[in-house]
């Protein structure tokens, strides 16, 4: 059996990656003008929110809000920093109505992104 070169290598996993991302779908994030705008919110919880979203199988956050499962370490390391911010970031968002969480046991929680914030915390 021949061993395979650097190169054949690295065209082999380039188009597994290929491949990978073709199965995903659309490889982009959405994030609303609202919460971009919204000065109350972090500017790492609102990339985080667009993060959240190149994730989603589904896009059209003007039709239903759309789902993903990643875990917080995979986000921690698109974003380049550590769990703790990534779970800081998604309670904001959790709070301001953004999104919402449904825990899953030994599994990444499921989170729900909406194109409009479902409640505020404070009421309002």
């Amino acid at each position: 059996m021949k061993k395979e070169t650097a190169t054949q290598a690295n065209r082999r996993l380039s188009e597994a990656r290929t491949k990978e991302r073709a199965e995903r779908g659309p490889f982009f994030g959405q994030i609303p003008q609202d919460l971009i705008r919204d000065p109350d919110i972090p500017i790492p919880a609102r990339l985080l929110y667009g993060v959240y979203h190149t994730y989603a199988k589904k896009k059209d956050l003007k039709k239903e809000d759309v789902w993903t499962y990643v875990s917080q370490k995979e986000l921690a390391k698109v974003l380049g920093c550590c769990i703790q911010s990534v779970s800081d970031w998604t309670g904001i968002l959790k709070e301001t109505g953004w999104i919402s969480v449904t825990r899953r046991m030994n599994k990444s929680n499921l989170v729900y992104l909406h194109g409009k914030p479902e409640r505020r915390a404070n009421g309002a």
